[in-house]
């Protein structure tokens, strides 16, 4: 048998080769290299397969031997490239990419994996540039069009993103992972139903898909489909049973079906996956202070400035943190956090501090400083933003109960823990005037709209209230949802100030003229409980951590009465039962 020129042997070698048969292509390179050791092409495409076969770094010396040969091929310094960015080199792989592009403008690999890397070292917007021109050259490249459409979503641009994305799947309808991006685009836009149907599909294409279910099941949960949602989760952990993810969100959608134990066990199992997750700490923490058990609670509760969702680092101060112990005289900063309602809430503490012999200061959002400064507690408040004075120890205002041990025995609950204005207070009952016997009620219907939109509730829901007679309602909405006060429900007799209440102190000094606070779950209910006035909350079925499971009473606020709803989404049962109530309370006053 005639022995093959090298010519030959190196059509045979790409033939293996692209056939995918590595080790026999690799075989035949060699041979030719032997033969021919400066043969180019042998040399990279060698190197190339040794990258495929997962040897990167062989593949790399060989290519640039390819170049340092022949530097004027395109294709070698692309693959390159492509070596170099499987390797996080994303520096060196763009300049390659970039001289591939330089030697052979119209070569679409060389652009589309000069985007990659790009979008690999946070230059999304020209990674976005070079796909387009990449798809420009070869428009009907799938894998072109889902790459752009991530990179799109990173940049936020969500409607693009559902457009390439949609083009990836409309030139390969099989193409599971364009698919399951399609999904998730689209949830982003909250788009439910379309984002579950994009999901579901790509799990009938690729039905191992752990990422997918999971994804699924976020997407049902935002549609309030729990069990679903659940369902979707497990699968994921079935296929894939260290998926952190997956125990963190099947945990959450537990919570929102009340079965705590459960998502309490879920919760540990993601904790032994990942130990160092705060997100994961910070959730398991709200179950358990759900559960009244406080201090096994606040440890994980201090995992809180870990979670990137959370948007507040933690205070860089030269003072070290309190621990604790007495202050005997030392000035304190404590520095509020998270929302007004924990602000408030958590004030309970500083007669507590004061007691442990501390001095203290504490920083505010402007809106909370004229009703911090009701407190004889408080020897100073300080607008955040503004300069500091002189102390000894700081603490995060949600870290007291850690550092103190708190627990459902030892909570603080004596109210009021701050106080009116009596000379605005005295203003707004002078504006009240005759009421003609009717009962006083403030009304709050909408918080803010993240992280828990479903505590809302549109005016008109609260319809029932219009029907009790003897009731004059005031309204104490402001933001989102307080132009609602110029239609109310029928029948309802609704004063609206709520462009006069310019920050907290306006509020509860209104609020001390009213004889009853009806609320969602919002600041507003805790500053009532906090001035010790009555209050009567409407809670959504699964209610944030600290109104606790199945009370209608709450350990934080001795005036508080909770009506919650009895299943997801019924709204209905908690405001007549309210409703209800306020009839019987108008009739007795």
């Amino acid at each position: 048998m005639n022995q093959m020129t090298v010519g030959q042997l190196f059509d045979t070698a790409r033939q293996q080769h692209q056939a995918g048969r590595l080790a026999e292509a690799q075989s035949l390179y060699q041979q030719i290299l032997t033969q021919e050791p400066d043969h180019a092409d042998a040399l990279h495409l060698l190197g190339y397969a040794q990258f495929q076969a997962g040897h990167a770094q062989q593949g790399l010396e060989l290519i640039r031997r390819a170049i340092a040969l022949d530097g004027g091929r395109a294709e070698y310094h692309c693959n390159l490239g492509v070596v170099l960015a499987a390797m996080n080199q994303h520096a060196e792989a763009i300049a390659a990419c970039k001289q591939a592009l330089a030697l052979r403008p119209d070569f679409a690999e060389a652009a589309y994996n000069l985007a990659g890397s790009l979008v690999a070292v946070g230059d999304v917007e020209q990674g976005i540039t070079m796909y387009r021109q990449a798809l420009a050259l070869r428009p009907d490249w799938p894998e072109a069009y889902t790459n752009l459409g991530n990179a799109l979503q990173a940049a936020d641009r969500l409607e693009e993103a559902v457009a390439a994305l949609g083009q990836a799947v409309a030139l390969r309808p099989n193409f599971a992972d364009a698919v399951y991006n399609l999904g998730n685009a689209l949830g982003q836009l909250e788009r439910w139903e379309e984002a579950v149907a994009a999901l579901r599909r790509a799990i009938a294409i690729k039905p191992v898909y752990p990422e997918a279910y999971n994804n699924l099941g976020n997407a049902l949960r935002k549609q309030r489909q729990f069990e679903q949602a659940i369902a979707a989760y497990r699968q994921a952990l079935q296929q894939r049973p260290d998926y952190g993810d997956a125990y963190n969100n099947l945990a959450n959608a537990l919570v929102e079906m009340g079965r705590i134990d459960e998502a309490i066990a879920a919760h540990t199992e993601a904790l032994k996956l990942r130990p160092d997750d705060g997100i994961v700490h910070f959730n398991l923490a709200a179950m358990l202070l759900r559960l009244g058990r406080l201090e096994e609670a606040w440890p994980h509760y201090e995992w809180r400035w870990r979670v990137e969702e959370f948007h507040q680092p933690m205070r860089q101060l030269e003072q070290p943190m309190w621990d604790g112990s007495d202050l005997k005289g030392k000035r304190i900063l404590l520095h509020t956090e998270q929302g007004f309602g924990d602000a408030i809430q958590f004030a309970r503490y500083v007669p507590v501090v004061v007691r442990k012999g501390g001095k203290v200061i504490i920083e505010c959002a402007g809106q909370m400083a004229r009703l911090y400064a009701s407190s004889p507690a408080i020897e100073q408040v300080i607008v955040a933003g503004q300069p500091l004075p002189e102390f000894e120890v700081h603490c995060p205002l949600l870290s007291v109960p850690y550092v103190l041990g708190t627990t459902l025995q030892t909570l603080p609950r004596q109210v009021p823990y701050l106080w009116f204005d009596v000379a605005l207070a005295e203003q707004w009952r002078k504006r009240i005037g005759d009421t003609e016997g009717k009962l006083k009620a403030g009304l709050v219907w909408t918080g803010r709209p993240k992280p828990e939109p479903d505590r809302s509730i549109p005016l008109t829901r609260l319809a029932p209230l219009a029907q009790v007679r003897g009731v004059r309602f005031y309204s104490l909405q402001i933001g989102p949802g307080a132009e609602q006060a110029r239609q109310p429900p029928a029948g309802m007799d609704l004063v609206d100030w709520a462009d006069d209440l310019n920050d907290f102190a306006d509020t509860a000094a209104l609020m001390a003229n009213l004889d009853l606070i009806l609320t969602i779950d919002s600041a507003t209910a805790h500053l009532a409980g906090a001035l010790a006035k009555p209050v009567w909350v409407l809670l959504r079925y699964a209610a944030d951590w600290r109104w606790m499971l199945n009370r209608t009473d709450s350990p934080w606020y001795p005036t508080m009465r909770l009506f919650r709803q009895p299943r997801p989404g019924d709204w209905e049962t908690p405001v007549q039962a309210l409703a209800d109530q306020l009839r019987v309370k108008a009739q007795r006053s």
